[in-house]
């Protein structure tokens, strides 16, 4: 039952809002719930964004267009928000079947290069789930040869 509400959990759609603090880092600050809760996303910040989960970014800066944009060891870049300004709005999904770990994860100023920084990405919570649960069953399993010799 507990798998279902984590798995569940995963089908919410996440608006974001984005405002600009200018010309200091970092820049920009993000925030959910209407503008009520911090969302600390951004240079390795408490907050990541989760595979799997709709995120809808809503413009709340004036003078600073927003992109997010990642980048495969390949060299490929997929732009996930680009050219956000005030009242626009984007949306994006992570494939949760792509490993993002080893990503360049960028967010930048459309019109300032130098405004520029990076974002987290976490596994959905389901797969933590999953992994929580295999490592369990593989526990019991060792649990119970141990007690059979």
């Amino acid at each position: 039952l507990p798998l279902f509400f984590i798995t569940a959990l995963n089908g919410f759609a996440v608006d974001v809002l984005v405002n600009t603090s200018g010309f200091e880092s970092p820049y920009y600050s993000f925030s959910i719930d209407g503008g009520a809760t911090n969302f600390n996303f951004i240079n390795g910040g408490p907050d990541s964004l989760n595979l799997g989960t709709q995120y809808t970014f809503n413009g709340g800066n004036t003078s600073h267009p927003f992109r997010m944009y990642i980048t495969d060891s390949l060299g490929n870049t997929t732009n996930l928000i680009s050219n956000l300004s005030f009242r626009g709005s984007q949306s994006f999904t992570l494939d949760p079947n792509t490993d993002y770990s080893s990503y360049t994860k960028t967010y930048i100023c459309d019109a300032h290069s130098s405004m520029v920084g990076s974002f987290n990405i976490v596994p959905e919570s389901s797969t933590y789930a999953l992994l929580i649960g295999i490592l369990s069953l593989a526990l019991v399993a060792l649990r119970r040869r141990q007690l059979s010799n």
